[in-house]
C-alpha cells in the first residue's frame, strides 16, 4: 500500500479524482473521488496497488470536465 499526501482547493465547490496508476497498458490503478473546496486543505489517501506495479507507474489528478481552477500542492508519495 502507498501513502498519497497532497493540498488542494478550487475556486469552487467540485470532485476530482486522485491516486496512482500504471503509465501504459492496461492502465490499471487505484483512485479515489476528492470533494475539494475553496478552503486550502490537506488530503491523505491510502491506496493499494494490488495487481500491478511498475517502475513507471504514475500519481493521477483526474480533473474531469468540471468547470473552475484547481489547485494541487505539496504531494508526496510513500510505500507503507
Amino acid at each position: 500500500t502507498y501513502t498519497l499526501i497532497f493540498d488542494a482547493w478550487s475556486d469552487t465547490n467540485r470532485s476530482i479524482i486522485a491516486g496512482i496508476g500504471l503509465s501504459g497498458g492496461p492502465w490499471s490503478s487505484t483512485v479515489e473521488s476528492v470533494d475539494i473546496n475553496t478552503t486550502r486543505t490537506t488530503y491523505t489517501l491510502t491506496l493499494a496497488a494490488t495487481g500491478f506495479g511498475a517502475a513507471d507507474a504514475r500519481v493521477i489528478f483526474d480533473l474531469g470536465a468540471n468547470a473552475g481552477s484547481v489547485n494541487i500542492d505539496n504531494v508526496s508519495l510513500s510505500i507503507n
